[in-house]
């Protein structure tokens, strides 16, 4: 693929998580307060979605009460 194609193709993709976003996140005004979250992940590889959804947690000024998870590295789990 030449240069121009890998552009081509970036771009395309770029606009698919854009219209994803737009789809799965409409309306992404979540009211927590006074709820509960329960946060399940089915794997703790990197910790990635994990500490996403801290960070998430910390801006909208709410807590997660549980996290829970089958499986994941000791190391990254650690440091969840």
């Amino acid at each position: 693929m030449d240069e121009q194609g890998l552009a081509e193709e970036m771009d395309a993709k770029k606009k698919e998580v854009l219209r994803r976003l737009e789809h799965y996140r409409a309306d992404s005004n979540y009211d927590f307060e006074n709820k509960t979250v329960i946060l399940v992940d089915d794997g703790i590889a990197t910790g990635q979605t994990m500490f996403a959804a801290v960070d998430f947690s910390d801006s909208n000024c709410f807590v997660i009460r549980l996290m829970s998870n089958p499986a994941g590295t000791k190391t990254v789990i650690s440091s969840v």
